[in-house]
């Protein structure tokens, strides 16, 4: 047989070339392992199997227990229950009562026309308070404008400007007047008088005096003396070690020395 011929396979009914038939009987007989056991045909499940018996073999064939009695009807089944939605199937008429039923259902409407437009209402029937909201939408935009135009300039010269802004008022008579506040660029002052404490960190050394300027420098310092007290300590001991060991080492001490220089002019705590 010419290869390019075209046949049916035998469990699934697909049509293909006389070569490739052989490749696909093995792939067909490893996924299709349910037959229909009335004709050569294979299924994938139990399911299809049973579909198939239903749609292609007669009841005759099948050997169902319940049988249509209708002679133009080869349908069968072994439940009774289906027969009877079967036979109702048949009823003149039943298919088309229900479709009509349906359409019925659907196509009413409620009652009235859905696109008219809806009445205006009568003139009459308008609030009576248009007059006064009209006054109150124009006395809004008077304001607006008076206050685009600067026609309360006066005003706002009155009002007494805030900590820290730089106010420039210009006055009727076009005399300008340079006002600054410097406020904002200046530290909180301290005393020992007042009893006043800044937040920590907010200082300005000028604004005090020198006692207690010098106090608050220790404490800022107060980490820097504590890392140059343990160099010193640790400078000691590096020293000993040296001695202990013969290492050699300068018998004038530079770091020591600079240390107690450090110690002695900067450091308060010592």
């Amino acid at each position: 047989m010419d290869e390019r011929v075209k046949v049916q396979c035998e469990m699934c009914n697909i049509v293909l070339p006389y070569a490739r038939m052989p490749i696909h009987l093995k792939e067909c007989r490893t996924i299709r392992t349910f037959p229909c056991n009335l004709c050569p045909r294979f299924f994938q499940s139990q399911a299809g199997v049973n579909k198939h018996q239903g749609q292609v073999h007669s009841a005759d064939e099948r050997g169902t227990a319940f049988r249509c009695h209708h002679s133009d009807c080869t349908f069968g089944t072994n439940s009774e229950q289906s027969l009877r939605h079967h036979l109702n199937l048949h009823i003149t008429g039943f298919r088309r009562s229900l479709s009509r039923s349906r359409s019925r259902s659907h196509s009413r409407q409620p009652g009235g026309n859905q696109y008219s437009q809806p009445e205006p209402e009568p003139m009459d029937q308008q609030p009576t308070e248009q007059p006064q909201q009209e006054n109150q939408q124009q006395a809004l935009m008077e304001e607006v404008q008076n206050l685009v135009m600067g026609q309360n300039d006066v005003e706002l010269q009155n009002e007494a400007p805030k900590v820290g802004a730089r106010a420039t008022p210009i006055h009727m008579d076009h005399n300008i007047e340079q006002s600054r506040e410097d406020l904002a660029e200046e530290a909180p002052t301290c005393s020992a008088a007042s009893g006043t404490e800044p937040p920590l960190g907010i200082y300005d050394l000028r604004l005090i005096d020198p006692t207690r300027a010098r106090l608050i420098m220790a404490e800022e310092q107060r980490d820097l003396d504590d890392i140059v007290r343990n160099l010193r300590v640790n400078n000691h001991q590096l020293r000993r070690y040296c001695e202990d060991h013969g290492i050699g080492i300068l018998e004038h001490d530079v770091i020591g020395e600079q240390i107690e220089a450090y110690m002695h002019t900067f450091s308060v705590s010592d």
